[in-house]
């Protein structure tokens, strides 16, 4: 049973990173307080492409997931930082499955 478990797991996390091959790190400074995450989510979020955000408040890193094919430009992200009233210290693409 827990090599059935085991194996339905893996096969699982294999099959979303063959989905979603690219995310993006992003730190962003200023942030103080869960609004400023909310405020730069918000801008994230009606990114086309984008499929899923995280974030961490304590260290204003953003994780974006974004959809097969789609990818994001730094000039991009940092425009819609700077219009959110933050600065962008990190932009890095993340290749999956390579």
């Amino acid at each position: 049973m827990k090599r059935l478990f085991f194996l339905l797991t893996l096969l699982f996390f294999t099959s979303q990173t063959l989905a979603e091959d690219v995310h993006y790190h992003l730190v962003v400074s200023g942030l103080s307080c869960p609004f400023c995450v909310y405020g730069v989510e918000k801008k994230l979020k009606n990114l086309e492409g984008v499929v899923d955000i995280e974030s961490e408040l304590e260290t204003g890193e953003f994780f974006v997931k974004v959809e097969d094919g789609a990818s994001l430009s730094e000039e991009t992200i940092e425009e819609l930082v700077s219009k959110a009233g933050f600065t962008l210290v990190t932009f890095e693409a993340i290749v999956l499955g390579d």
